[in-house]
């Protein structure tokens, strides 16, 4: 994991939690919640990743494990097979839908993007490193 965002954080936490956005006057709060379903993905070519899949079937959602932030939504998946598609099918089918959005260098940008639009607020599963 050399030159990576998970450099700077060090995981403390083997629970997944998933960020939520509530909206109040002129700012927007993110509140931690755990998922004790969600199940840790190893994507092939981005195994550096911290990646969870949560959700029922046909409505499967993969998430960053730093910002708890939601990458992939299984309804946004370009064709009607994948939308349709079983736990198994969506994960075998997320290496290539990276690739298709910018690889690695569209996570990292989903990442940070995340983390530095709400505060730096992260995820309780790690903590910044001093």
């Amino acid at each position: 994991m050399d030159d990576s965002i998970y450099d700077y954080y060090e995981l403390i936490q083997e629970r997944y939690y998933v960020a939520f956005r509530i909206p109040g006057k002129g700012r927007t709060t993110i509140k931690f919640i755990w998922e004790p379903l969600a199940k840790k993905v190893v994507i092939a070519g981005f195994e550096e990743f911290d990646m969870f899949v949560n959700g029922e079937k046909k409505s499967f959602t993969l998430y960053e494990g730093i910002s708890g932030s939601a990458i992939i939504r299984q309804e946004s998946m370009p064709s009607r097979i994948l939308r349709r598609c079983g736990q198994k099918l969506f994960i075998d089918c997320l290496p290539a839908e990276i690739r298709k959005r910018g690889g690695r260098a569209w996570l990292n940008k989903a990442i940070i993007n995340f983390i530095f639009n709400n505060d730096q607020v992260i995820s309780p599963r790690y903590l910044k490193k001093q």
